[in-house]
């Protein structure tokens, strides 16, 4: 399909919700998820209303460094992220508190949630592999050539891109 700019679409400037150092961005019904590093020495997974400038991030979760992928889970009322460096992946209520641990020690390059499940993509050699995750309960759901980039998934299939390929798999 062919992108046309529309005369309401040209010229306009976005407008400041927050200043942050931020890597990653999801967002729910009512907020805009962020992790933050400017102003926190520990880091900090962060929320504010999704209007903006109404008031100030609220901290969910410290310390909580996002490496660059962070997701939703609006069913579940959870957040799950991959911490800096990129090899863990953790999760948080939506209103806060203490992450927990879902994944460790290998190289994950992104994240989706759904449904309380949290669907990881994690680098292994010169392939990838798809890990669902059910409350403490890992299954690797699939193996595949190249490095995967990219992870989203609905109510029956997880799809994930690598550097080559667009694949997909039943949840």
């Amino acid at each position: 399909g062919r992108v046309v700019a529309t005369p309401t679409a040209l010229g306009r400037k976005p407008r400041l919700l927050a200043t942050v150092e931020s890597r990653a961005v999801a967002t729910d019904a009512a907020h805009v998820y962020f992790g933050d590093a400017a102003n926190d020495t520990l880091c900090a997974l962060a929320k504010m209303p999704r209007e903006g400038a109404t008031s100030a991030p609220v901290r969910i979760a410290r310390p909580a460094p996002v490496a660059g992928a962070l997701a939703v889970d609006a069913h579940a009322g959870a957040l799950a992220w991959i911490g800096s460096p990129g090899d863990v992946v953790l999760r948080v209520p939506v209103r806060g508190g203490v992450p927990t641990t879902i994944r460790e020690r290998a190289i994950f390059t992104d994240v989706d949630a759904s449904n309380g499940d949290v669907f990881v993509t994690e680098a292994r050699g010169d392939g990838g592999t798809l890990t669902r995750v059910t409350g403490a309960t890992a299954a690797q759901l699939a193996t595949f050539e190249g490095s995967p980039r990219g992870i989203v998934v609905d109510a029956t299939t997880v799809y994930v891109a690598t550097s080559s390929r667009l694949l997909s798999s039943p949840r």
